[in-house]
């Protein structure tokens, strides 16, 4: 429980003011596709690592491989400014470059030529950031297990992969696959994303795990985890076919996780219902303990709840950092404005698998909870074309899937509603897209402008609101007066309401229409159950 609540404070301390954000020239040049990182599309990433972990160092180098999209001589990398390159190879010969804070401008001897594939090696060592408050604050986190064996984890979702790796950091570029090869002591084990593929001795002290990715990952994403495991396995049999399960996790807390880790199997089932195959089974599905909360690393889930379930029954991290395999491992968001894409579907996955387990009015009660971490004070959607380190407030998360209830009751048909949300992942799967292919998705539901519901919820922070006023006209009927009023000017969102124990279904706009009727004096309610919506009764008369 201190968790949770320690999640809230720190996201609600963690604000992007989208509007007010002030951007330096290297935050464009992150957050940006200029000519010298549009010109390049990166095809894999071979990363060896290995960690020093008394002095906090590390050293290794990235192999990576890319096909030009048009003609150029330079490219950009990205890598923190503390970070030492030590060389950049190219067909065994050094190139030169220039660095420029947290850019690096690659020299290349000759024109690297359209539709060209290459690949160059950069070698780097350094100390790396070190996170103060993992997952929230990124980088590395050096920490010890109880019985004095280094533990080590690494998250950095808000300031990028860039600052331990030399890479093109941008969330539009994945890798379609990756290698990873981690150097540790020989008493420890290292974990990283995909299936382990070789274990080794490089000499009496030292031992590397390589580890394959067989699909495109983002690279905050990256997983590295050392520590003293100890692992046990457990296979999924699906309709898809036979999903490997695997966990690492601390010697001593063996037993503990064996008991459970036992709600991944209904999890894992419940959301191949509601969005369709887990998106990685040739990857495997990993959950990894680590020394900070949790964070959604793919096929390689980083979990650190201290094995504590919610009043709901189920680990809020196993949940919430697993539905992330769809939203933005499988489903990427091209922007980190986008990142809402990644949260809200998410957490809305949550109330999903609450009410797969137990029923749409235990869903309700979870919703309702989310509903009081709301704040409307920014859009859920973030500033774009730019980097910065941080996170939005909880609206990405809560008042987002709200914003996705809302529009399955505007929709009324479950059915409907829940073939075009597993279309739209199963459509999307291993793609990176925008607001607008969300958009796309949804418009396959006719007769609603999506573009405008959409709109209303993530680019402004206060709700739209729906006015009305009942007047007592000359003929002693009454008459009920209704809008919408929102920033969105074409915004007219369908909605139920109660008229006198009646359920009737209107349509408001943006301006004022008008229903009447001959029995006593209408009581009108809005159901706050299905809508995040603000109401107003206005000007009322007797």
């Amino acid at each position: 429980m201190r968790k949770q609540i320690l999640f809230i404070l720190l996201f609600s301390s963690r604000l992007v003011i989208a509007q007010n954000e002030s951007f330096s020239k290297y935050d464009s040049a992150h957050g940006s596709l200029n000519n010298y990182r549009s010109c390049y599309d990166v095809t894999h990433y071979n990363i060896t690592l290995e960690t020093k972990t008394e002095s906090k160092f590390i050293l290794g180098s990235n192999t990576i491989s890319f096909k030009a999209l048009h003609n150029f001589k330079v490219l950009q990398l990205d890598f923190y400014a503390s970070m030492r390159i030590d060389s950049i190879l190219f067909n065994n010969r050094k190139l030169t470059y220039i660095r420029d804070s947290t850019i690096t401008y690659v020299n290349f001897p000759d024109s690297i030529k359209k539709s060209e594939t290459a690949a160059i090696q950069v070698y780097f060592s350094g100390r790396p950031i070190e996170a103060i408050m993992p997952p929230w604050d990124g980088g590395f986190d050096w920490q010890k297990d109880t019985l004095g064996n280094p533990w080590v984890g690494m998250a950095c979702e808000g300031k990028g992969a860039f600052i331990w790796l030399p890479c093109k950091d941008h969330w539009s570029d994945e890798p379609d696959s990756m290698s990873m090869t981690l150097i540790v002591p020989d008493t420890l084990v290292a974990v990283s994303n995909g299936k382990n593929t070789r274990t080794f001795f490089l000499d009496k002290h030292r031992k590397a795990y390589e580890w394959k990715v067989n699909n495109p990952i983002n690279l905050y994403s990256i997983a590295i985890n050392i520590a003293k495991y100890a692992s046990f396995n457990d296979t999924l049999l699906s309709n898809t076919g036979v999903l490997p399960l695997q966990y690492y996790v601390l010697e001593y807390n063996l037993s503990k996780a064996k008991e459970h880790f036992k709600q991944v199997k209904g999890m894992l089932t419940c959301f191949e219902h509601y969005l369709g195959p887990y998106p990685f089974y040739n990857d495997s599905y990993k959950l990894v303990e680590t020394p900070y909360w949790g964070m959604e690393h793919q096929s390689c889930v980083a979990y650190g709840n201290n094995y504590l379930n919610n009043a709901y029954g189920f680990d809020f991290i196993i949940i919430h950092e697993s539905a992330h395999e769809w939203f933005a491992n499988s489903i990427t968001a091209n922007d980190q404005g986008d990142m809402w894409i990644h949260e809200s579907f998410t957490t809305y996955a949550e109330a999903l698998f609450v009410e797969c387990q137990q029923g749409y009015k235990k869903a309700l009660d979870y919703l309702k909870e989310q509903k009081q971490r709301i704040k409307n004070t920014n859009p859920i959607r973030g500033p774009l074309h730019v980097y910065y380190d941080g996170y939005s407030d909880n609206d990405m998360y809560f008042k987002g899937a709200w914003m996705l209830h809302t529009f399955r009751s505007v929709v009324n048909n479950d059915s409907l509603f829940f073939r075009t949300l597993r279309n739209f992942a199963e459509s999307n799967r291993h793609k990176i897209i925008g607001k607008d292919d969300v958009i796309e998705a949804f418009s396959k539901i006719p007769g609603l402008n999506w573009r405008a519901l959409f709109n209303a919820y993530l680019l402004y922070s206060e709700l739209p609101k729906f006015e009305y006023k009942v007047n007592l006209t000359q003929n002693k009927t009454y008459q009920l007066e209704y809008r919408w009023k929102c920033a969105v000017k074409d915004f007219n969102m369908p909605l139920q309401i109660t008229w006198n124990n009646s359920l009737i279904s209107i349509q408001p706009n943006n301006m004022w229409q008008v229903l009447e009727t001959k029995s006593d004096l209408p009581n009108v309610k809005v159901s706050t159950e299905a809508y995040l919506i603000s109401v107003s009764q206005i000007n009322a008369s007797k």
